[in-house]
């Protein structure tokens, strides 16, 4: 017997069959990419962290199966998995930023060719009207994983800005995957706004470090 499409829809971690707009939440949104079991576990703690003169809103502990199905995304090159972190807040990150310029924390261009991704641009697809300017290009190719935070706000210093891509009338949006110590976020910041930006950040998970 022949399957449609809708029919033969999977949930993106356990592979159980889904059926399309079984919720109200759903009729909103769109297709959920997980099943209703995998995304109680995905649930969302939205929460502002503040690091040295930074406020950030980020979405999700890095705990768990939150930290367990990120790292398959991004370590396991799983891009299938993009999909399933912003699902429900498209609406709202549209509405909050409407009138922000997009810029995303740059990515290694080796890292990128390896995973065939890049991780940001990947998870935030279609979430905003606009497209995400690139501002800032990465200069060396160092892991920053292994990197304390002295290390890594070194590391993070050595990249390019251009800042005339930007218009001055409108403030900018800082977005990244995840904030560990906040280096990297703190050095892009104070880039934009010595220069007369208004810039807000946004990290879709926050390290457990900064829970407090």
């Amino acid at each position: 017997m022949h399957q449609s499409n809708t029919e033969s829809k999977r949930c993106r971690i356990c592979f159980a069959r889904l059926i399309e707009h079984q919720t109200f939440v759903e009729i909103l949104f769109g297709h959920d990419p997980l099943c209703h079991e995998c995304r109680q576990k995905l649930r969302a703690t939205p929460k502002v962290i503040h690091v040295e003169s930074m406020e950030i809103f980020t979405l999700f502990a890095y705990e768990e199966e939150p930290r367990q199905w990120f790292l398959q995304f991004k370590e396991g090159h799983d891009y299938c998995l993009g999909a399933i972190f912003l699902y429900g807040f498209r609406r709202k990150m549209r509405r909050k930023y409407r009138n922000f310029q997009i810029v995303y924390a740059p990515s290694h261009e080796n890292s990128v060719k390896n995973r065939g991704f890049n991780v940001i641009e990947t998870m935030m697809e279609n979430v905003f009207s606009s497209q995400p300017i690139p501002v800032f290009t990465k200069g060396n190719d160092v892991y920053q994983k292994r990197l304390n935070r002295e290390d890594r706000f070194k590391n993070v210093q050595d990249f390019r800005a251009d800042l005339s891509l930007l218009d001055k009338t409108k403030g900018v949006l800082l977005v990244d995957d995840l904030v560990t110590t906040g280096a990297t976020l703190s050095i892009l910041s104070q880039t934009l706004t010595k220069n007369g930006y208004i810039v807000q950040i946004f990290s879709v998970y926050r390290h457990k470090t900064l829970e407090s």
